[in-house]
């Protein structure tokens, strides 16, 4: 797919936009929502923490995992971290939320002085783009969060994998392997997600010799200086550096730590910390106006492939911890988003979940992810009032994230244009402040309140906080005090 696109040939129709006028206005549109309107994400991903906090209640060793596994990659030397694919952002892909939807060969439109400034408005955007995700802390967040989880699922791969290799020696000396399994407390869910990752026995085998072998504790001590291998494979509280660069460097050796690091990456950009990728996003988000209808939405769509499927194939316990975390975490999310927004305090949401738990639980849902592409859908009906909508028939209607809380004119016309999104909401704003600047009305202070919201960065979290512990103003609601 990367290199037909190289050559010019869109992969997937509509996946790449084509060079005209339309689709360079529909990205200048949509990375202009990002710097305007996306502020508060970061709290948005809270949610991301479900899976890594499923990963800890396994481990004996529970939160200490985290001093842990954050001190195991500070004593790591930089070639190994290289290796194991954990360096900075060697995760892989981050979240080019703005581009997701707009992916295009070259920047602008058109040919000479068009091309030229069309192409410095895209690469600008693009810039201004991320600016706006450092400012809200989507990029530190994002890839502090894989790096973790990342290193998590190292840690957890070494430690079933030694597991299964116990549970192989009793099963080869006699043992029934069930009894096997329950022997070395090993799941079977487990154990076939260890080799989906690429650690099998024979893999296995050779990892833990070449690690016992070359690698070392926390000290710097060899481990096979200090223990036998029989005793390092039953040695699960221990965490023991890899020694990478004194192995990986045989082709054999090399292809299995390949192997490794790829199922590693890609269970944590894939199944932990959402990545949307370009089969994540439904038929309409392949046309133009498609994509503007659904801005912000991609994250929750790739949900379902991501971490709903795999979540089906899980253990019920395990799915009832995501389920019961995910919800927790969608409450959080929305308390805290809008606390900052304004639109309801921290005592304001406390007095909803006590006179209204129902519709608070419903809303925590949708914040949550769990509601997966129908979120979308619930956002409309919701918005538009139709009968049997969840937020109708529950008294708290949701709006769908991305069409909720954007336009604060016209009440008449303010459900209809929310429930179109993002963009719509953008275009009826702009309407209302020409009208009052060009027609016979006067403006106001209403006017230069809705000016300021189509500000770039207006909707940033930090600028929120700011204006509620010290009243500076530094947001546009200061205009209406």
């Amino acid at each position: 797919m990367p290199m037909e696109a190289m050559m010019g040939r869109n992969p997937v129709k509509g996946a790449i936009d084509p060079d005209d006028f339309m689709s360079f206005f529909a990205r200048s549109v949509q990375r202009y929502n990002f710097v305007n309107k996306l502020g508060s994400v970061g709290w948005a991903q809270l949610n991301d923490f479900a899976p890594v906090s499923l990963h800890l209640m396994q481990n004996p060793r529970s939160l200490k995992a985290i001093p842990r596994a954050l001190g195991f990659m500070s004593k790591l030397n930089r070639r190994d971290l290289e290796l194991v694919g954990l360096w900075s952002d060697n995760m892989g892909r981050t979240r080019a939320i703005t581009d997701m939807d707009y992916d295009s060969l070259d920047n602008g439109f058109g040919t000479g002085k068009t091309r030229a400034i069309s192409g410095a408005i895209d690469v600008g955007l693009t810039k201004m783009s991320d600016v706006g995700g450092h400012i809200s802390g989507m990029n530190w967040i994002t890839n502090a969060n894989k790096r973790l989880a990342g290193m998590l699922t190292f840690d957890r791969l070494g430690t079933v994998s030694k597991k299964m290799l116990r549970a192989d020696l009793l099963a080869r000396g006699g043992m029934d392997m069930n009894q096997a399994f329950r022997k070395v407390r090993l799941s079977k869910y487990m154990a076939a997600k260890t080799n989906q990752m690429g650690m099998d026995v024979r893999s296995a085998q050779r990892y833990h010799r070449l690690v016992y072998a070359h690698g070392t504790d926390l000290k710097g001590k060899r481990i096979k200086d200090s223990m036998s291998y029989d005793k390092y494979l039953k040695n699960e509280k221990g965490v023991f550096l890899p020694g990478f660069e004194d192995w990986a460097d045989t082709p054999r050796n090399t292809r299995l730590l390949d192997t490794v690091r790829s199922r590693v990456d890609d269970e944590v950009n894939r199944h932990m910390v959402v990545t949307p990728g370009y089969f994540d996003r439904p038929l309409i988000n392949f046309n133009t106006w498609g994509k503007l209808f659904n801005q912000f939405q991609t994250f929750m769509m790739a949900f379902q492939h991501q971490r709903l499927l795999p979540m089906s194939q899980m253990p019920a316990k395990h799915q009832a911890w995501y389920m019961s975390t995910y919800m927790g975490l969608g409450a959080i999310t929305d308390t805290v988003t809008n606390a900052l927004s304004g639109r309801r305090s921290i005592e304001e949401s406390v007095k909803e979940w006590q006179d209204n738990p129902s519709g608070m639980a419903y809303k925590a849902f949708v914040y949550s992810g769990l509601s997966g592409p129908i979120n979308r859908l619930w956002g409309l009906t919701d918005a538009l009032g139709i009968p049997g909508s969840p937020g109708v028939l529950l008294d708290n209607r949701v709006g769908g994230g991305a069409s909720q809380g954007f336009y604060y004119g016209d009440p008449g016309a303010k459900t209809l244009i929310q429930a179109l999104g993002p963009t719509a909401s953008t275009a009826a704003r702009v309407g209302d402040v020409l009208g009052d600047v060009l027609g016979p009305g006067d403006a106001d202070r209403k006017t230069a309140y809705r000016a300021a919201t189509l500000m770039p960065y207006q909707n940033q979290a930090i600028l929120r906080m700011l204006y509620q512990g010290t009243g500076l103003p530094v947001v546009p609601e200061a205009l209406k005090e």
